[in-house]
């Protein structure tokens, strides 16, 4: 490992990180050849997978690499024999892949077969973008340590391939237990110790990488921001300057009560608010109080939010709400976390900075303590992420009242949280979930029928999805990536829920739910596995 402190600033210096050795618990084998003479060895090759290789540019080159871009070369059908000796369709795919990093651009090709289209084409990609990253660095280690020569012998004994017990030609179908892949593990370690660092270096750990590149953002010093508005709990110096100015009760009387603003209609609502002053709902001069904390914003958050295109007053006001009543000096390290979370997800939505600032303004001016006032604004978020344009102190309109006349509000959405870290999740959830309705096609009514198998509601009732909980929306949101992983379309993944739902297998709802999950996250687990170095 080079001693440049990673995210590297250039080319140059990401290379000896880049092409560093993986430690032997990253690494795979897998079995390319096993011959039809039993007592001849097979052959096999090593891999990483994906994960670990887009970790690697990440922790090595930050931004500073882009997605693969993938070109189809070849696509056949091909007949052989199956092992039930019926004649099955194989799919072949040959795919490019080409791989910019720090603006050098490397391609390379890799080969895929499969039953279906989509699985040949998942694995053809694969070994594509693993060739086309090995031009960069990673990964060449394990065309190093004995390629196609690496060799392995079937056996009952540990460290050996095992066959399995029944089935045609078993021999040809060896397996890998835990005893013989840490055996294979361990002749990797034993290579890096006598050759392997002496032409790559040490391993890169990934984990060490990433811890400290937290340690160093926690602590980095505070700046004091110069000209930054201070958090406003009075919302009146918000007015713009060539208003006339109104005395508090004039204001009070301009300006709709919360209640009346979550009545307006959407449209009239839109109007109302095009017409006035960001937010401008009075605070209530009849309750208690407690100012929001005014101090200088974290560096740390300050680059986050202008790398995200928002202004450095979003990084104050953010980090501001995230404090609690009363409090000096620097944020702890779960509020620092909560105010990266937040920017995260507020780049990923379409807001200017002004309006997160407003949003911020309007809470701090409606909520008696800092602990209401950040609930408030997580509603608001997960909110923003599924899609509603209230502003914080307004209820949905259209809510779950309006879904339960016996039609289903089919599209993900939330209802006020209880508490930050569950909306917080919610919002990054629905996120994701958005994002692979979009990027696949996946219709609302099959999200909504798979939302109802994870709650165990049936398919014709109605669904309310602030009854789903957050951790819930997570699991779903990883169900829809494996299920775009695989390449299953809309008509399959409606027809698979559905399934689920009268499957007979499982006497429970829960059942239900653990099988289909089960089912669908080691299909798209097999999928990886098999991809080859």
């Amino acid at each position: 490992m080079s001693h440049i402190i990673l995210p590297a600033s250039c080319y140059e210096e990401a290379l000896p990180d880049l092409r560093a050795p993986y430690l032997p618990t990253q690494i795979r084998p897998l079995i390319i050849h096993a011959p039809k003479n039993d007592q001849a060895p097979c052959r096999v090759a090593l891999y990483t997978i994906g994960e670990t290789l887009m970790d690697r540019f990440n922790l090595c080159c930050g931004s500073n690499w882009d997605k693969p871009l993938f070109t189809v070369k070849t696509h056949t059908e091909r007949q052989r024999q199956g092992d039930n000796g019926k004649p099955e369709t194989v799919h072949y795919f040959n795919i490019e892949c080409s791989l910019m990093v720090f603006g050098n651009e490397q391609s390379d090709s890799g080969e895929g077969e499969g039953p279906t289209e989509a699985l040949a084409e998942f694995n053809a990609r694969a070994q594509a973008f693993k060739r086309a990253a090995r031009w960069h660095g990673p990964g060449q280690c394990l065309y190093v340590f004995g390629g196609e020569e690496f060799i392995m012998w079937r056996g009952p004994e540990n460290g050996k391939l095992h066959i399995p017990k029944s089935g045609q030609e078993p021999h040809r179908k060896p397996f890998f237990d835990q005893a013989s892949r840490q055996a294979v593990r361990d002749q990797y370690a034993k290579w890096l110790k006598n050759e392997g660092e002496g032409q790559f270096g040490v391993p890169l750990n990934h984990l060490q990488i990433a811890e400290a590149i937290r340690e160093r953002a926690l602590h980095r010093p505070q700046i004091a921001l110069p000209d930054l508005p201070r958090a406003l709990p009075d919302l009146s110096a918000t007015k713009p300057a060539h208003e006339e100015a109104h005395s508090p009760e004039q204001d009070r009387q301009l300006a709709p009560a919360p209640a009346e603003l979550a009545q307006l209609a959407p449209a009239a609502a839109n109007e109302q608010q095009a017409q006035r002053a960001p937010l401008a709902v009075p605070a209530r001069q009849d309750v208690t109080r407690l100012p929001m904390p005014d101090a200088p914003a974290p560096q740390e958050a300050v680059e986050i939010a202008q790398s995200g295109g928002f202004a450095a007053t979003v990084a104050h006001a953010l980090s501001n709400l995230a404090r609690t009543d009363g409090q000096e000096g620097t944020l702890s390290g779960r509020q620092h976390k909560t105010v990266v979370n937040w920017l995260i997800i507020l780049s990923e939505l379409h807001l200017t900075s002004d309006e997160i600032v407003e949003a911020v303004q309007f809470v701090a001016g409606n909520g008696t303590n800092q602990e209401r006032r950040q609930a408030t604004f997580s509603r608001w978020l997960a909110g923003k992420a599924s899609g509603r344009t209230d502003a914080p102190g307004q209820q949905p309109t259209g809510g779950t009242e309006a879904a339960t006349d016996g039609q289903d509000n089919d599209s993900p959405e939330v209802t006020p949280m209880d508490t930050d870290a569950g909306a917080v999740e919610t919002a990054r959830a629905l996120n994701r979930i958005h994002k692979t309705m979009d990027q696949h096609g996946y219709p609302d009514r099959t999200v909504a029928l798979l939302g109802k198998l994870s709650i165990g509601l049936p398919p014709k009732r109605t669904l309310d999805w602030g009854k789903v909980p957050a951790s819930t929306m997570t699991v779903l949101a990883e169900l829809l990536e494996s299920a775009a992983a695989i390449g299953w379309s809309a008509d399959l993944l409606g027809k698979e829920v559905l399934a689920a739902h009268s499957g007979k297998a499982q006497t429970t709802a829960a059942g239900r739910f653990s099988a289909f999950a089960g089912h669908l996250t080691e299909l798209a687990e097999t999928s990886q596995v098999s991809e080859a170095a």
